[in-house]
């Protein structure tokens, strides 16, 4: 829910078509949630879902643009993308702009734990160009960080709320056991009438 929360918000106020977020998972960046800002975007982003999900990115700097701003935990803004397809890129950044179509503004801001990179917001404007200025690039790279916080919160939260349940499933099963301890000891085994014991 907060993934989708965010990128709401972030393509919202920003104007940007597509984001995403991809997180460190089992040493691969991988896709966690995607979103459009409206209709019209089904295409690319059902293209870019499959292709991402087949193909998650390593965390080497040299993997492409995504990569390199885990690897080196830098914000990376592109106000307008066009020029790039004649630069030389990597096969993966190749890839996707092939999929996105006409790309024109990108983002890719670290998500940090302290000051370690867990993941990536990538924000996509498609058509139009997207000017950041100083502030609102402080601001998103803010977001970042406190995004990371976030996670960190929500994964120690879910870490209680299992252990509360095995407590209360522990809990439980002694009480069960309990009772049956206090059956035996005050009922006879062969009757089921009270025993010596109920009667002390």
């Amino acid at each position: 829910e907060i993934y989708r929360v965010i990128l709401s918000e972030l393509m919202h106020y920003y104007k940007f078509h597509i984001g995403n977020i991809h997180r460190l998972c089992d040493g691969l960046l991988r896709p966690k949630y995607w979103t459009a800002r409206s209709e019209g975007f089904e295409k690319p982003i059902s293209r870019m879902i499959k292709w991402a999900e087949k193909n998650p990115a390593s965390p080497s700097s040299t993997e492409g643009a995504l990569s390199s701003c885990f690897a080196n935990n830098t914000y990376l803004y592109l106000a307008d993308a066009t020029h790039l397809r004649r630069l030389p890129m990597t096969q993966r950044d190749q890839a996707a702009l092939k999929i996105l179509g006409d790309v024109r503004t990108i983002v890719f801001i670290p998500i940090r734990q302290g000051t370690q990179p867990v993941g990536v917001i990538w924000l996509t404007s498609l058509s139009e160009v997207v000017l950041l200025n100083d502030d609102d690039q402080a601001v998103l790279e803010s977001i970042g960080t406190f995004l990371g916080t976030v996670f960190e919160n929500a994964e120690m939260y879910a870490q209680i709320d299992q252990q509360r349940r095995e407590i209360e499933k522990l809990n439980s099963e002694l009480q069960r056991k309990v009772e049956k301890l206090h059956l035996m000891a005050t009922h006879d085994s062969l009757t089921g009438l009270y025993n010596f014991g109920y009667f002390q």
